[in-house]
């Protein structure tokens, strides 16, 4: 799961800083990261032009059916995923 590397107006280029030393998760196709499913979570969804096509706000345990329902729709292209309360960007989802 990698930033957004679409110029858009939600591209940053603001660093993250970890207050310790910060691990890459290696999740498989299909896998939800335990951080994610007690965090309420606004979930974008952008097409391949990087414009938002889609958007929903949802307790991290309905992540796993949130994904699946915005990609129903064939015009979207990738799906970020953020802290709905105060937070920062939490990941990218890509089709597998």
């Amino acid at each position: 799961m990698a930033r957004d590397e679409a110029l858009t107006a939600r591209r940053s280029a603001a660093k993250t800083v970890a207050r310790r030393p910060a691990r890459t998760a290696s999740l498989g196709v299909g896998e939800i990261p335990q951080k994610l499913r007690h965090r309420l979570l606004s979930v974008r969804a952008c097409d391949e032009t990087a414009m938002l096509v889609g958007a929903e706000v949802v307790a991290g345990n309905e992540l796993e059916a949130t994904i699946r329902r915005l990609y129903a729709d064939s015009a979207v292209s990738y799906l970020h995923v953020h802290n709905a309360r105060p937070g920062r960007y939490d990941c990218r989802v890509i089709r597998a």
